[in-house]
């Protein structure tokens, strides 16, 4: 991914040298974009420059190494809880990227899929020293990375899951769909 980005920000560096003689705005963003190209060049995500300054310029430039990461490691069974030298490796470097992490088993999930009773499956959790499985907690990570919330609608005859948000951002046009829909619920209970 920073090899992309590398070569897409390489890309737009001829063009924009010959435009920024004439606008200031472009010199700006060139000037960023060589500051994006050091960071990447050593290694480092385009989101480590971020600062609340800069966060839409760095957004405008649609990097892939912007973006928020999760660093998933299939470890053993008996590696599940605490980890191993391995997993204490990817979780020193995600945390010098900012960056989330998540232990899961494939071994263990494929246990689990064997089992048919949901008793079962708890049993077999609880024996191992975990609250839930591998597959759960991948997905808890992966709405924490991206700062995801579900929210549901519920009427008289149905439940369901109209999508996701994100945290702290309900824009005007999610608010009135979901006014939308909560009033369209209450006038069918109305009937």
């Amino acid at each position: 991914m920073t090899l992309a980005d590398i070569q897409s920000l390489a890309k737009r560096i001829p063009n924009m040298e010959k435009k920024a003689k004439q606008s200031k705005e472009i010199a700006n963003q060139l000037i960023l974009i060589n500051e994006v190209l050091k960071v990447l060049n050593e290694g480092n995500p385009a989101r480590s420059l971020i600062t609340e300054h800069n966060i839409n310029e760095i957004n405008n430039l649609q990097l892939l190494t912007n973006k928020p990461f999760l660093y998933v490691c299939n470890v053993a069974e008996s590696d599940i809880i605490d980890g191993n030298a391995l997993t204490d490796a990817v979780l020193q470097r995600a945390n010098e990227v900012g960056a989330k992490t998540a232990l899961i088993s494939a071994q263990i999930e494929q246990e689990i899929a064997n089992l048919t009773e949901k008793s079962e499956k708890e049993a077999f959790l609880k024996a191992l020293g975990l609250e839930e499985s591998s597959l759960d907690r991948l997905i808890r990570a992966n709405y924490e990375t991206l700062d995801l919330i579900t929210f549901f609608t519920i009427g008289p005859k149905e439940k369901r899951m109209p999508g996701l948000l994100i945290k702290g951002q309900l824009r005007r046009k999610q608010r009135g769909a979901y006014i939308l829909i909560l009033r369209r619920d209450l006038y069918a209970q109305k009937q």
